[in-house]
């Protein structure tokens, strides 16, 4: 999925378009839990903060992922020089179990 590399690799000016990949393809696979992290990280680098942790919930929830990988997919864009908004709130949220 091209949004991944995008949020991984990309330019400041593709992280609209990696979010709008996301969203196209959550839409058609609801339940692919790669897809519904992409779409997480998608809406974290977009700067909507609330929408993403509402959707790391809802995966939590439904046993789709655990903090502790979200925790491991940060670090790697930490290593990535990624600069992950909330990055503290976040890891204190993941670290709390969500």
């Amino acid at each position: 999925m091209y949004a991944m590399y995008f949020l991984l690799y990309g330019q400041p000016s593709d992280l609209p378009t990696a979010l709008s990949m996301s969203r196209d393809a959550l839409s058609s696979e609801t339940n692919n839990a790669y897809i519904q992290h992409v779409y997480a990280y998608s809406l974290l680098f977009n700067n909507q903060y609330d929408d993403a942790v509402a959707q790391l919930k809802a995966m939590f929830k439904n046993s789709v992922s655990k903090p502790e990988s979200v925790l491991d997919d940060l670090t790697l864009f930490s290593s990535l020089k990624r600069e992950v908004p909330n990055l503290q709130e976040l890891t204190a949220f993941l670290k709390a179990g969500g």
